[in-house]
């Protein structure tokens, strides 16, 4: 479900930028990372290795929920491509670009900056995940870290 949501928002992330600057070269897609994370954060995107980085545990905690957050992240990889025509410095993280992209280009209504997860659990199953992978030997989640490309 990761995979395909994040491909899916790029997808639309990608499209909405063609239409608003059709003349500037494509923006390359971030690469996806998912991970057991010790529950320090739900979701992350990395300009510097433009690579949006999402939880395993916070994803195993809800998956439902986990949505909104890969929408959230892709949209972090998107929002500076987007606005590249307004100065750097007038783009807020979680400004009106954000929430215009989250709300009008990817469909989430309610659409906040928070991630809201149960912190507690997800460590829990980090915890549980990783004791069973050293107990074991052996990953607890098959691929557990990917590095894709499309």
């Amino acid at each position: 479900s990761i995979t395909r949501w994040h491909d899916e928002y790029c997808t639309a992330l990608e499209a909405h930028r063609a239409r608003l600057h059709p003349d500037f070269p494509t923006a390359p897609r971030p690469s996806i990372a998912i991970e057991w994370t010790k529950a320090q954060w739900a979701g992350i995107y990395s300009r510097k290795r433009h690579q949006c980085c999402y939880s395993l545990s916070y994803f195993t905690l809800n998956p439902d929920d986990y949505e909104v957050t890969v929408a959230h992240e892709c949209v972090h990889a998107y929002h500076y491509p987007i606005f590249e025509h307004v100065q750097r410095n007038k783009i807020k993280l979680h400004g009106e670009g954000f929430y215009h992209l989250m709300r009008d280009v990817l469909g989430f209504v309610l659409a906040d900056h928070w991630h809201n997860h149960d912190v507690a659990r997800a460590k829990k199953i980090c915890e549980a995940a990783m004791l069973a992978e050293q107990l074991t030997g052996m990953a607890s989640v098959p691929n557990t870290t990917q590095e894709m490309r499309p």
